[in-house]
């Protein structure tokens, strides 16, 4: 009836006193989820663990990069240098490993390339996407290569002995007499290597002189053709 709300020592909720009914610290610091002083309470763990998972280590991001590969590298495999700059913004060399057959499109996965973590993550990767490079004169088509073969026209006429460049070095195939340009010749397993190695065609063409003498003219005059129909008479639109 005194009008301080009947709590002991003047009606002040944070003033000690250990009469029935009274507040004291301990009794605040529960209110709020705290424990006693020096009992280490759930709220001193949890500003622990918030702090914690701010510091958790992070994998750093991977790096993506195309690679120009040459025809023959793609085709032999091998290695290759490729200039690289990562988190710390100095150049460097890695050498990159080439599966022999690859093609233009496949990526190769280098592991611990990419930049580096934070908070003692481990680093990323670093993600190389292939481009073959074409070559003068092969072509490849699945396992096989293809080349263009020229051969003189004595040696078309008259079949002949030729090194064609290979996978393997320098491979002597015969020319059979009378063959004319877009004849294929097979050399086996000259190919792309693998577990199903492939093939290398030669396909002839015919290279005619610029110039001719007038007693190559004068035989090439007497030449009769055949009295059959023309070769060009299947050709059409």
């Amino acid at each position: 009836g005194d009008g301080r709300g009947g709590h002991p020592g003047g009606g002040n909720p944070f003033r000690g006193g250990g009469g029935a009914g009274g507040f004291n610290m301990e009794d605040i610091l529960k209110m709020f989820g705290g424990g006693a002083a020096g009992h280490g309470g759930d709220y001193s763990d949890d500003a622990f663990d918030a702090f914690t998972q701010r510091r958790r280590p992070t994998q750093g991001a991977d790096i993506q990069r195309n690679l120009a590969v040459p025809f023959t590298l793609a085709v032999e495999g091998g290695k290759v240098d490729m200039k690289l700059r990562r988190g710390t913004g100095k150049e460097e060399t890695v050498s990159v490993k080439i599966p022999p057959g690859i093609v233009t499109g496949k990526k190769i996965r280098l592991s611990g390339l990419g930049q580096p973590g934070q908070d003692g993550g481990k680093p990323g990767h670093l993600l190389i996407t292939v481009q073959v490079e074409e070559h003068p004169f092969f072509t490849r088509r699945e396992n096989n290569l293809y080349v263009d073969l020229p051969v003189t026209l004595k040696e078309a006429v008259f079949g002949a002995k030729v090194d064609v460049p290979t996978i393997k070095g320098n491979v002597a195939i015969t020319v059979p007499a009378g063959s004319g340009s877009g004849t294929k010749l097979r050399i086996r397993g000259c190919g792309v290597p693998g577990k199903e190695p492939g093939d290398l065609f030669a396909v002839l063409s015919v290279v005619l002189p610029k110039k001719w003498t007038d007693e190559e003219l004068k035989l090439l005059e007497k030449i009769q053709t055949e009295p059959a129909k023309p070769a060009r008479e299947k050709l059409y639109w």
